[in-house]
């Protein structure tokens, strides 16, 4: 989160860096440039994070919650620990796809697969929209929204718990 607010910061998973912050806690996705938000330990059972497209010509083939056990990084920043919360190597993050799981997608263009792709969102491009996934009893301590960008727009992202 940043401050009090309720906004995650994307963090680019080639370089550990960050898109400068607009308003309101926008952030500019490039295309060809993956994202994770770090969802803030807010031990709580239930918890939810909300993406929101501000342009029209933001694309993705996938936005996934994940899950990691793994000790993360401590002081040295995104790219370091056990498991960086950069992270791409396949089975350190693990995909929430829970057959109860439950994602709205709102907008043209937006949608949420089913079966092996639960819980994965997929935006063309063609209008702008938001999706909302509820996460819920999830004993993991680290979690994650990963976005593959494929058209570049700006995003926010909020997480809350309750």
């Amino acid at each position: 989160m940043h401050g009090n607010r309720r906004y995650l910061v994307p963090i680019d998973t080639a370089d550990g860096s960050s898109p400068n912050e607009g308003p309101r806690g926008a952030y500019t996705l490039t295309s060809g440039h993956t994202y994770v938000y770090i969802a803030p330990s807010m031990d709580t059972p239930f918890s939810a994070i909300e993406l929101t497209a501000l342009d029209a010509a933001l694309a993705f083939t996938s936005a996934t919650i994940q899950d990691c056990v793994h000790g993360g990084p401590v002081a040295n920043g995104p790219t370091t620990g056990d498991v960086s919360d950069t992270s791409t190597t396949v089975g350190e993050w693990i995909n929430e796809r829970p057959t109860n799981g439950y994602v709205a997608a709102d907008g043209t263009g937006w949608s949420v697969g089913s079966g092996a792709t639960a819980c994965v969102v997929v935006s063309t491009g063609a209008g702008v929209g938001g999706a909302l996934w509820h996460v819920a009893e999830t004993g993991a301590p680290r979690t994650r929204l990963i976005v593959v960008c494929t058209g570049t727009g700006r995003a926010r992202v909020s997480g809350a718990g309750k």
